[in-house]
């Protein structure tokens, strides 16, 4: 059956008014893309000059007490506002599916790689470790994302954690546990991975370790559970 002229007149419009807004999404995206990296990158640089400028002045033999405190504040601050851009940055490069090649990795090795970074800082803290680990458990994903994973929740269970507290680290072919002792949440526990969420504002962290955690395992199809009982925190992650 032919279709009357007007309607493949209509026809032809539409496709490519399509085509004009495919295009157009394409080339936002990119921008939008370019924007982010070209931004985070320009702001690292003045941040790491005015970082170095305040070591110097820390050096010096003439500041009092209470200038060595504004220092120190400010190398904080400056310390506190990199770490911010480099975390937005990743998540805008996960947004933007920039880690899309996932392969079959080791994933037992990644984490005892992290445990032994952070099992001295652990114990500075007063914290006992106890791990469980299944050696080669091998997961399909992306190295430095699931590198990012561990290393952010390891960091997580060790910086909320209470004064002698423990942390326990399970792995097997199922799932990565991470169970530890801590406060409980001044917040809905369905919000504990979103962005700029943290259970003390006083503490150092960036509110943005667990989020990061929650777009690393949506992109890599896996799926996070957190669950509290008794201050009990469980975070799991299904392989």
């Amino acid at each position: 059956m032919n279709l009357p002229q007007s309607n493949i007149f209509e026809f032809k419009q539409l496709n490519a008014f399509l085509v004009r807004m495919t295009s157009k999404a394409r080339r936002d995206y990119q921008s939008l893309k370019e924007f982010t990296e070209n931004a985070s990158h320009e702001i690292q640089t003045p941040l790491a000059v005015a970082k170095g400028k305040l070591e110097l002045l820390q050096q010096s033999n003439n500041l009092d007490e209470s200038q060595s405190e504004l220092l120190d504040a400010s190398q904080k601050a400056l310390t506190k506002i990199s770490r911010l851009g480099q975390a937005l940055s990743l998540l805008a490069k996960i947004d933007n599916q920039e880690f899309t090649a996932q392969h079959t990795i080791d994933f037992s090795t990644i984490v005892a790689h992290t445990l032994g970074i952070f099992e001295e800082i652990a114990a500075l803290k007063g914290v006992t470790l106890e791990t469980k680990i299944q050696t080669d458990v091998r997961v399909k994903m992306d190295a430095t994302l699931a590198d990012i994973l561990v290393t952010n929740l390891v960091k997580n269970a060790i910086q909320h954690n209470t004064e002698n507290g423990w942390i326990r680290i399970h792995l097997d072919e199922h799932q990565f546990e991470v169970t530890n002792s801590g406060e409980e949440l001044h917040f809905p526990p369905d919000q504990l991975f979103m962005r700029f969420k943290k259970s003390n504002q006083s503490k150092g962290s960036l509110g943005l370790g667990l989020a990061i955690v929650k777009k690393i395992c949506d992109v890599s199809q896996v799926q996070v559970q957190y669950d509290y009982a008794d201050r009990v925190h469980k975070i799991t992650v299904a392989l």
